[in-house]
């Protein structure tokens, strides 16, 4: 996990990430990035692991049992797309 948190620091598609869910992150990367690029990039990171990518467009429904701080923060990073 610690490698691919680094290479998310360093990545010009990467607009906000976050770890708050264990064995979870939350990437937002710019428009462009389709799921099978990230899938490939993940994958790099996690060669013999399940792991699925999702992408959620701004107008998506979406809900959840989290904390206020992390509604903000996807909340707050959906609207920097």
């Amino acid at each position: 996990m610690k490698e691919l948190i680094n290479a998310l620091k360093n990545d010009k598609d990467v607009k906000a990430w976050w770890h708050h869910i264990s064995n979870t992150v939350i990437i937002i990367t710019n428009p462009n990035v389709t799921a099978l690029s990230a899938q490939r990039y993940v994958k790099k990171y996690f060669p013999s692991s399940d792991f699925m990518v999702m992408r959620i467009e701004r107008t998506m429904d979406y809900d959840g049992w989290l904390t206020q701080n992390a509604w903000d923060w996807i909340e707050n990073s959906l609207n920097r797309i």
